[in-house]
């Protein structure tokens, strides 16, 4: 269980850019209503801005986004720093 549990919470620290990860299901938090299966399942790259609690964030949203900039750590996936 601590496996998936690890794979489920990566860590995002301050300053880092991070995705939002959406769900094709309708009732399933962030979703994307009426979507494909060829659609994007991940938006943006939006800076943390501060650890709300333990596994919740507060991102630098864009206001047109219509979504509560506090969000949990399961719909984040950090952003890996491009090597090249």
């Amino acid at each position: 269980m601590a496996i998936y549990y690890n794979n489920r919470h990566s860590k995002v620290n301050l300053g880092d850019m991070a995705y939002i990860k959406l769900t094709r299901k309708l009732g399933h938090s962030y979703y994307i209503p009426f979507a494909s299966t060829l659609d994007i399942i991940k938006v943006g790259l939006y800076k943390v801005l501060k650890k709300v609690s333990k596994l919740v964030y507060q991102l630098d949203l864009l206001p047109i986004m219509k979504l509560y900039p506090i969000i949990s750590i399961i719909y984040l996936e950090r952003v890996d720093e491009d090597p090249y």
